[in-house]
């Protein structure tokens, strides 16, 4: 049970301030409940949208001290968003619920979620590349494995999604010297697992006669740090970024990257780094392509899996399919059910149980469709989709939809 707490509203902070005036806008009128995940899975009020309002509201108020079981409640939410879509008062909870997870310190975290978040996040985990791939390929996963141990040091969650050995992205030359610029945000995650699709991005952004630049000292975006409510490192990550950035457009990969990085642009009157991002899938639907881009047939089904970051902050549906109508012959299905997958960020590995969960009501739609080929737009939702797809026996390759082009491009 929560703990009521002597402090009372006075002595709140402007931050809580600010939060208490959030809050204060749901009326608990309950239409967010069936669009809820984690609500649908658990049936507990404090697992739902107006109920993690209200714990953020008690935090705000010192009426609830922050406690070991609050953050549980709020650290089950995958933040997908579904929920302000059917809002009629417009609460802005994705900022209600990363101001309610400040109210705690990340220092007491488990110490390998704080290793692996310090390093990925500051593009350090690139130095322990040889090590993941001798744990990959010398027989030591399989041993720990059997031996129980990585469920013993809680490693389980994160070595499940090992699935794709990471190789260092060796940032490909310049492309189309003197025509428009625009750069690739890498993100923590894509240049070290997703080289594929940073190789197809710029591949493809270079036959648009664009000059792709990479720039060397960018960062993580600070998703995965406002997230777990570490507001500080966030704004050293964009400290960072913005100084390693040019004031020409920047293009990101992952979805999940461009819708986070879109609401951190709505959030300052100023012009930052931030406001010059824009999604690839939206960078290619507004651009001008010449006859001379053709795409070689592809006559199979194309699972097409919106991951909620496109749907919701994004809303980038309609120009996903638009941009796979241009393969010839290809039969484009999206996944009926647009829940969660459960691949938010690092939920995975932080709730395995309800992300698991989530993944199988996706594996059982995606068997029913017998392909072979999937497209999603976030690396996280890939790389929790894959792990699932071959835990059930299902052989499926999982792409971005800009490798699919950049594979189909010919010439």
């Amino acid at each position: 049970m929560l703990m009521s707490s002597p402090h009372t509203a006075q002595n709140t902070h402007p931050e809580q301030g600010s939060l208490l005036a959030d809050t204060g806008r749901c009326v608990a009128c309950g239409l967010c409940l069936p669009y809820c995940p984690t609500y649908r899975l658990t049936r507990n009020e404090a697992d739902s949208p107006r109920g993690r309002i209200a714990l953020a509201r008690g935090l705000a108020s010192g009426k609830l001290p922050p406690s070991k079981k609050l953050r549980q409640h709020l650290d089950r939410c995958l933040g997908c968003l579904a929920c302000e879509q059917v809002c009629p008062s417009k609460v802005v909870y994705g900022q209600i619920l990363y101001q309610a997870k400040q109210s705690f310190s990340t220092g007491n975290d488990p110490a390998a979620a704080n290793w692996l978040y310090k390093n990925l996040t500051r593009g350090l985990l690139q130095r322990w590349r040889l090590p993941i791939l001798l744990y990959l390929y010398s027989g030591m996963q399989g041993l720990l494995r059997k031996t129980g141990l990585l469920a013993a040091l809680n490693l389980a969650p994160m070595d499940r999604l090992l699935l794709r050995a990471p190789k260092p992205w060796r940032h490909p030359a310049s492309t189309q010297q003197g025509t428009e610029k625009v750069q690739l945000l890498t993100g923590c995650s894509a240049s070290l697992f997703d080289h594929e699709t940073l190789d197809a991005a710029h591949r493809l952004l270079g036959a648009l006669h664009f000059d792709v630049k990479i720039p060397e000292h960018q960062v993580c975006c600070g998703a995965l740090s406002t997230h777990r409510g570490d507001a500080a490192w966030a704004q050293s990550l964009a400290h960072d970024n913005a100084l390693a950035f040019e004031s020409s457009p920047i293009v990101s990969t992952v979805s999940g990257c461009s819708a986070y990085l879109s609401l951190q642009a709505g959030t300052d009157e100023r012009p930052t780094w931030q406001a010059r991002v824009m999604d690839i899938i939206a960078f290619l639907a507004q651009v001008d392509w010449p006859a001379t881009i053709q795409f070689a047939p592809l006559p199979q089904t194309i699972i097409v899996h919106e991951p909620c970051s496109l749907r919701y902050p994004l809303g980038l549906q309609k120009e996903l399919h638009a941009l796979l109508s241009r393969i010839p012959e290809a039969n484009c299905i999206p996944l009926t059910d647009a829940s969660c997958c459960g691949g938010a960020g690092s939920y995975p590995i932080t709730e395995p149980v309800l992300a698991n969960t989530l993944a199988q009501e996706k594996v059982k739609e995606i068997k029913i469709l017998e392909a072979t080929l999937m497209v999603t737009t976030n690396l996280g939702c890939a790389l929790h989709l894959e792990a699932a797809l071959r835990e059930a026996g299902i052989n499926i390759k999982v792409m971005h939809p800009v490798t699919l082009l950049a594979r189909q491009l010919l010439g």
